[in-house]
């Protein structure tokens, strides 16, 4: 049944109140209530009390009521009777919601169809909700299986929670990759997306109006004809207005359509007739769109159809206008005599033919994926046959379809659809390339469909004597199952014995490249996933070492674990690997580091390089030299856009001479200060490139010295989220930053840079860990990890990273201490543990760059503290209490941390030039020389 409306979702009795008391403000007009679910672990099944009672008062209150249950396909018969007893009760439609409890069920997914079908279900009453990323984030979720008889529409969960803006989520993945799925399908469902307008797990942080307007807009430009909000309990006021004032689409009308029924699918033909060329086949399923009327050729009718990519003619008696069943039901497959095979698979969509030959005439039909057929020619051979290149086998398709060809290179002799338990670990061995591809048949001719990295474990998923006999042969290829759970053939020559590590483990990594891993609360796949975090994070095991080992070697355990950012929780270890070896790095040593680096995590924000005078180097050298060390110091350069600048020779030397003098020196470019912006105006990126290039040439370039020799950090701008760093003052921005327009100045400086200088350390501009004010010119109000995510999204490469961290006041305490914001910030720390969240967030390919923290210090003073919204209460306290002491020991802990990403310094902000000035300030200098008394290195 088409919709047109709009829906608010529910599931609770009080949140039933709350969605009929809201819904006239609302513009809503279906009321979408929970019925029940499916079993779920060690929980039974159920259906709410009186479900009839509340379908009708829904109703009574003028609204449409549609039910759903979560999915969880673990009783087909109980989940198939909720959904059919719905429509009894009063119901006018029914949403499958199917989540991660599905992953993997795809046959309790087909048994479902067959039952609700076979119940006479108006199929165009069923809807099926979940992710809204089929293709990448989800593939084991049985959407394929489920879109067949969910043929009312999909319903994409389009939520904040996934911390991505709308151009992702609705665009990419909500819209994009739906339509792209259902085109692989061959299915045509209308797409009406479930809005969750809050940003958490738990729906307690809702977004603020502009953000869900945002998002509005961007739904729009689709014009549903519905849309839901999930759920009542969610809305606050602010969002009454824009939800009422969206504009809805009208109900797209159907196309006319048929359906292919043969087995072996069907020729397209380029014209009305057999003397005409057969170009392309269909499978069994396919659908296509009739154009004009049939046109008969020899007492033989033809109908021109179009796919959507395809035009051409069939034959008129092959076209059914209902779609087809699930593939006939298959007897056993019979036992195989040793070393022979009887029946063998197809891995992809493939052609069949006539003759063992790939041309035109020979063309009969096509196939799909999972396909089985019975060898009858040659079945001594057809074990060393299936997967080889040039290959052919004759083969009946079963159960009762026509005798053909099929490229043996495509063949496989195991279903790819049949789900299958994980057996013997074994490990990648791809050092040269670094990763090996997974392709979705045993052979270089089958596609592409994910990637595991050297060194990583992956399960086998045939028996455990095939297993080793394959392992490391050249020429075999073994079916085994990724960490991310994707299915699929590798080259077994890459593959070498899994040995478990011998060391304790005490720490693991996660092992998940394309989707990263969730926390949940509890060790169930069932459970609501928690905080996120990337690939490759390293994650301390909060079990023995021993229990922590026994449990990578079993499949389906979980192990409770606590992150970077100190979030604990559970994870399944399919997605976990133990490292490789111990962590045996050693402090950094001055003497093996090239000019430019420090050893030492000590450091100074000392000024603009104009205000490095003789008086104030002497100074900070002096507390460095004071504890024999040669710590970090940071300047900043103000550039603008002038790229015929000339040089100023004092500036160069007093530069030199604290790199010569064993400092490591970072050097911060920027456009301007406030209020002319960070960066220019994007129409200047490619000028201010230029001009940080020729700076780089003009300053930090040594004609004399080996580029081996000397580096130097660089940095990129400066808070490019915070709005006061932004062109123009506030209130007269005359452009925001965004996440993706500072990504495309940093690629371009960067290239200009590395031109000139190929070996210096270039670093993005650190984000305000504590700044989230709307950018109004693109009503835009980003969290700062948010930023930060989108920032690295958008850049190509780089060196390393600068971060800011502070407390707010001058309290130890603070400096560990995990408070959060109390509003739109709730998952951001407070004070200084921010910078482990930005640290866990860096993505797995740079998780081995330098990273600095450039600014630190307590924002404020009493009273200020810790709101520090008081410009006069902002700056150091002059008094000893071991701040800096207790900062640099944090720090220090950080990097102790076995296998972690090191931080290579810390610099207190700073030494002169605004109210935290630090070189009248004896009591903070004497507590930092203290800090400096300890051997806080970085290690390598």
């Amino acid at each position: 049944m088409a919709l047109q409306g709009k829906g608010l979702w529910a599931w609770r009795l009080w949140e039933l109140d709350r969605a009929l008391t809201l819904a006239p403000s609302l513009d809503v007009t279906h009321v979408l209530y929970k019925v029940g679910q499916g079993p779920l672990g060690q929980k039974a099944g159920f259906v709410i009390e009186k479900p009839e009672e509340i379908a009708e008062r829904i109703r009574q209150a003028g609204y449409i009521p549609i039910a759903w249950g979560f999915t969880t396909l673990g009783d087909v018969d109980f989940e198939a009777q909720m959904a059919i007893d719905a429509f009894g009760w009063g119901y006018e439609g029914f949403i499958f919601n199917a989540e991660d409890a599905t992953k993997g069920r795809q046959e309790a997914a087909t048994a479902l169809g067959e039952k609700v079908q076979a119940a006479n279900l108006d199929l165009s009453q069923l809807y099926l909700c979940s992710y809204p990323t089929p293709l990448t984030h989800h593939p084991t979720i049985p959407f394929n299986e489920m879109g067949l008889y969910c043929q009312g529409g999909l319903m994409p969960m389009a939520y904040g929670t996934y911390l991505r803006p709308p151009e992702v989520v609705i665009d990419r993945w909500t819209f994009e990759q739906n339509s792209t799925w259902m085109e692989q399908q061959g299915l045509e469902l209308p797409i009406y997306p479930v809005l969750g307008p809050y940003v958490d797990n738990f729906a307690q942080q809702p977004m603020p109006k502009e953000e869900l307007q945002a998002w509005l807009d961007c739904l729009a430009k689709y014009a549903p004809s519905f849309f839901s909000i999930y759920t009542a309990a969610a809305l606050i006021p602010e969002h009454y207005a824009p939800i009422r004032a969206f504009v809805l689409g009208n109900i797209p009308v159907r196309t006319k359509t048929a359906w292919i029924h043969e087995l072996g699918g069907a020729v397209l033909y380029a014209g009305a007739g057999k003397a005409n060329t057969q170009f392309s086949a269909l499978v069994y399923g396919a659908k296509v769109q009739p154009v004009g009327s049939p046109v008969t050729v020899n007492g033989v009718a033809w109908q021109r159809v179009r796919t959507p990519t395809l035009e051409g003619w069939l034959r008129e008696a092959q076209l059914q206008p209902e779609m087809p069943g699930p593939w006939p039901a298959l007897d056993r497959q019979p036992t195989p005599p040793t070393g022979r095979l009887l029946t063998v698979w197809s891995t992809a969509e493939l052609n069949i033919r006539s003759s063992p030959t790939i041309h035109p005439e020979t063309l009969m039909g096509r196939i799909p994926k999972g396909t089985r057929l019975r060898v009858i020619q040659d079945t001594d051979k057809a074990l060393q046959w299936v997967g080889q290149s040039g290959k052919w086998i004759n083969a009946q398709i079963e159960p009762d379809g026509p005798r053909i060809w099929v490229a043996a290179w495509y063949l496989s002799p195991f279903d790819p659809l049949l789900p299958r338990s994980p057996g013997m670990k074994v490990r990648v061995h791809a050092p040269e390339d670094g990763l090996l591809v997974v392709r979705s048949g045993p052979s270089e001719t089958h596609e592409n469909i994910g990637q595991v990295l050297h060194d990583a474990v992956v399960v086998s998923l045939e028996s455990e004597a095939e297993t080793q006999r394959k392992v490391g042969q050249e020429g075999d290829w073994l079916w085994v199952r990724t960490p991310d759970g994707v299915d699929g053939f590798v080259t077994a020559s890459a593959l070498r014995p899994y040995v478990r590590t011998l060391f304790e483990v005490r720490h693991v990594l996660v092992e998940s490249p394309q989707a990263g891993l969730h926390l949940r609360a509890t060790p169930d796949p069932d459970a609501k996933p928690g905080w996120w975090m990337p690939h490759a994070t390293v994650l301390e095991s909060l079990e023995p070492p021993d229990v922590t080992a026994d449990k990578l070697e079993q499949s389906g355990a979980w192990l409770k674990v606590r992150s970077p950012s100190r979030r604990e929780g559970f994870v399944p270890v399919e997605l976990l690997k133990a490292p490789d070896d111990p962590d045996n790095r050693q402090p950094a040593n001055d003497a093996k580091l090239p000019l430019g680096r420090s050893a030492w995590l000590f450091g100074m924000h000392a000024a603009n390089l104009t205000d490095d005078t003789p008086e104030h180097q002497q100074r900070i050298r002096q507390l460095f030299e004071s504890k024999g060390k040669r710590g970090w110091v940071l300047f900043t350069k103000t550039l603008g856009t002038h790229v015929d600048m000339g040089l100023e020779d004092t500036l160069r030397q007093r530069l030199w001479s604290w790199a010569t003098a064993g400092y490591g020196v970072i050097v911060r470019l920027n456009h301007a200060h406030y209020p002319s912006g960070t960066l220019p105006e994007s129409a200047h990126y490619d000028v201010f490139a230029a001009t940080c290039a020729r700076w780089v040439e003009l300053y930090l370039k040594h004609a004399e010295e080996p580029d081996s020799r000397y580096t130097w950090i660089i940095q990129i701008g400066n808070e490019p989220n915070n709005p006061t760093e932004h062109p123009g003052d506030i209130g007269v921005i005359r452009e925001n930053i965004t996440p993706q327009l500072y990504a495309s100045a940093f690629n371009k400086v960067y290239t200009a840079i590395k031109g000139i200088l190929p070996r210096a350390i270039i670093a993005p501009g650190a984000v305000d860990p504590y700044n989230s004010t709307v950018m109004q010119l693109v009503n835009r109000r980003y969290r700062p990890l948010e930023y930060f995510q989108e920032m690295l999204d958008g850049i190509t490469a780089l060196d390393a990273f600068v971060l800011h961290a502070y407390t707010h006041g001058p309290s130890i305490s603070a400096i560990t201490a995990l408070t959060t914001f109390g509003d739109f910030m709730t998952d951001h720390y407070f004070d200084f543990q921010t910078y482990r969240q930005f640290m866990e967030r860096i993505p797995a390919k740079w998780k081995h760059v330098p990273v600095i923290i450039g600014e630190s210090n307590h924002i404020c003073r009493p009273p200020g503290a810790p709101a520090c919204q008081n410009p006069a209460d902002q700056g150091w306290v002059n008094t000893n209490i071991g701040w800096v002491r207790a900062v640099y020991q944090e720090i220090h802990n950080w990097n102790q941390i076995p296998h972690i990403q090191q931080i290579h310094g810390l610099l207190l902000y700073r030494w002169m030039g605004d109210q935290w000035e630090l070189h009248d300030k004896d009591q903070i200098l004497q507590d930092f020389t203290q800090a400096m008394g300890n051997d806080y290195r970085w290690r390598r």
